[in-house]
């Protein structure tokens, strides 16, 4: 069976649409070793529209080497995975091999999940002095620039995913990452981030990157282009769909690229072999998906505190006054104090959108508070 949509992954080919307009710009920073900053909300495409740039940046023979910031245990870590990510076949692989083992960095050959040789950083468990995997970091990078910038040296662009993270691996860890850029003018630096209070703070005038980056903003794709794209996919796939089936994937699952082909999916999954998809099954199919996650769901509510369950319960319920004595009586929501307390937490953690009017980011958790704590 084909899926015709696909989540929790990269995606390219057919199943990536649109952003023509992002992944030029992106590739053309890569190529012309400059400082990109693509910043959205999350689950916006952002990621695939970066591996589509560099596929092209690395069809020219540049590397292009990515790390999850987010994701990084110290800084030394980053490094690491820079390491790991570059190709075993790569044309200036023992040129940058013999560079590593010059800057003190032991180096060896591991295979990969595949069973395909790679590089790692090979050395004795770093203490656990933040300073050790700064240096570490810094010494990669220097030599990656090294290889950058030799004659007829190739292109090699670092993408760090979700960069604003830097600030959890190390204090003033955005000003050791600005540090490290300037110093690598051999490099280009796509860095990517979703938290965009934390972003804007960076770029703000005492921030470690004011007028540092070259802004791309990572909107919505087009909601009609979307639509249309989606009802082309279940079409061909087998599936009929009733006018309009796209457009109410949009209207329910929000302006997020991810999550309208997640019911997109959803929908596809529910029709096979039914042959027809009408707009009613677009609201059967969302609540499908959202109870596909139900224990991941439950374990998340039973965690958070009343406030912060009264809070989402109200907004999932459509509340719009948050503070209004209904809302409060309603939804067990004490003084507005409480409640402020409660929505500046969801959003610390995420749960919320951080925005003037609060929101609940994951339309499938709001779709699976609806149904299941709201009364």
């Amino acid at each position: 069976m084909d899926v015709p949509f696909r989540i929790g992954q990269l995606v390219t080919g057919e199943f990536f649409t649109d952003r023509k307009r992002e992944v030029t710009r992106i590739r053309d920073a890569m190529r012309s070793r400059g400082r990109l900053l693509v910043y959205g909300e999350r689950r916006q495409g952002k990621s695939s529209a970066i591996e589509q740039a560099a596929r092209r940046v690395r069809r020219d023979g540049g590397l292009v080497l990515s790390v999850d910031v987010a994701t990084a245990s110290d800084m030394g870590d980053v490094g690491h995975r820079l390491i790991t990510g570059v190709p075993w076949k790569w044309k200036w692989r023992e040129e940058l091999q013999v560079a590593l083992t010059r800057a003190q960095l032991r180096v060896e050959t591991r295979p990969d999940a595949a069973g395909n040789p790679s590089l790692h950083l090979s050395l004795a468990k770093r203490p656990m002095d933040p300073g050790s995997g700064h240096d570490e970091l810094r010494r990669v990078i220097g030599v990656l620039d090294a290889i950058g910038a030799g004659s007829g040296g190739p292109v090699v662009a670092l993408v760090l995913d979700e960069f604003q993270d830097i600030t959890r691996l190390l204090d003033r860890g955005d000003w050791l990452l600005r540090e490290l850029i300037q110093d690598s003018p051999a490099l280009a630096f796509v860095c990517a981030g979703s938290r965009r209070g934390v972003i804007e703070r960076l770029l703000s005038a005492d921030g470690a990157f004011h007028r540092f980056f070259e802004p791309l903003t990572f909107g919505p794709i087009d909601p009609g282009h979307l639509a249309t794209w989606i009802e082309s996919r279940l079409e061909g796939s087998g599936i009929e769909c009733e006018a309009g089936v796209g457009e109410r994937v949009v209207e329910l699952a929000g302006d997020r690229t991810e999550d309208c082909v997640r019911l997109a999916r959803s929908v596809f999954m529910e029709r096979l072999g039914k042959g027809r998809a009408a707009l009613a099954h677009v609201a059967s199919a969302l609540e499908a998906a959202a109870l596909e996650d139900h224990d991941r769901y439950h374990r998340l509510w039973a965690r958070l505190p009343r406030s912060q369950q009264g809070v989402l319960r109200a907004l999932a319920a459509g509340e719009t006054s948050l503070y209004g004595a209904r809302a409060r009586e309603r939804f067990g929501l004490s003084s507005p104090g409480t409640i402020r307390n409660a929505v500046r937490a969801l959003q610390d953690t995420a749960l919320l959108v951080e925005t003037t009017q609060p929101g609940i980011d994951d339309p499938y958790f709001r779709e699976w508070i609806r149904m299941r704590a709201v009364s």
